[in-house]
Formats: C-alpha cells, sequence, structure tokens
C-alpha cells in the first residue's frame, strides 16, 4: 500500500513507529495514523458488526474501513454492514489520533478470525 508520508514524500509503508513516539523527522506530531491492509477471514454479519463496533468504541482515535469501494466509521453498525465483507474480500482499516495502533491491532484480529 502506497501512503504519503507526513513530510508529502511518497513511501510503502507509514512512519508509524515515529510517528506514534510523538515525532516524525524530529518534528512533534499531533495526529497519529496507522493503517492496516488485509485479507478478511470472515463474514461482516450484525453478530460481528456488533462487535466490532464495540471494540472499536473502547478506543479515542478515529477508524474508517474501506471494503469493496465503499468506506464506514468502524464505530457505526449499520456503515459496518452496507460495506458487504465477505471472506477473502480486501479491507483497510485507518486509524488516526490517540492508541490508533492499538486499535488497528485489535480489529486486524478480529477480521482475522480471532474472537
Amino acid at each position: 500500500m502506497e501512503n504519503i508520508n507526513l513530510d508529502g514524500t511518497r513511501g510503502v509503508e507509514t512512519d508509524r513507529h515515529l510517528v506514534n513516539q510523538g515525532f516524525h523527522h524530529g518534528k512533534e506530531v499531533k495526529n497519529v495514523r496507522d493503517e492496516a491492509s488485509l485479507v478478511s477471514c470472515v463474514w461482516m454479519g450484525l453478530g460481528l458488526a456488533g462487535l466490532f463496533a464495540g471494540a472499536a468504541s473502547k478506543y479515542p482515535c478515529d477508524i474508517l474501513a474501506r471494503c469493496n469501494n465503499a468506506s464506514a466509521d468502524c464505530k457505526q453498525i449499520l456503515e459496518l454492514l452496507e460495506l458487504h465483507v465477505r471472506p477473502g474480500a480486501q479491507v483497510d482499516l485507518i486509524a488516526t489520533g490517540s492508541q490508533s495502533d492499538e486499535a488497528i491491532s485489535m480489529l486486524s484480529g478480529l477480521l482475522k478470525g480471532a474472537y
């Protein structure tokens, strides 16, 4: 996945480890952003959407999911259902703000079937 780094350059992965420490190229960073791109192992039905939204709501960061040319706020059950996530579907998770790395890790685990 190609990303635009905070300094405007293109990169293959985010500089998450530097950004999460609050510094990027020696400058203080206020918006922390983490991303994950994975293949879902599960169907996103009502039960999992509720579990997923509940888990996402425990984190103060904003979390967005993209799948099938649509995007959803991960804290909104109905929006998650509209993504039509099925096994084998490519899902991108983007979290911005405090505890974004923990949120991505937790939600990635749910999509991999670890619940």
